[in-house]
């Protein structure tokens, strides 16, 4: 609630994968983002990072912050 700047960042084993525009408005705004990733091996990890101003904490389970992740499997052994 009330950001008025920022970003959100997707990390993959904690270097920056995927990113959103920075934006900057005078009123609250949404900030979204979605990304492919592959992962080769199991101790592979992503986390999302919100970047924002006013700073805020993002809090599990409220209706104004989600994360959404789906694993799809090749099952034939070959690269998707």
């Amino acid at each position: 609630p009330n950001i008025t700047s920022g970003y959100i960042a997707i990390y993959k084993n904690g270097v920056e994968y995927s990113r959103t525009n920075a934006i900057t408005s005078s009123t609250p705004i949404s900030l979204s983002v979605s990304t492919i990733m592959y992962f080769k091996t199991n101790t592979d990890s992503a986390d999302v990072r919100l970047i924002c101003s006013p700073s805020n904490n993002v809090v599990s389970g409220q209706s104004n912050s989600f994360f959404t992740g789906f694993f799809i499997q090749n099952l034939n052994g070959s690269e998707i």
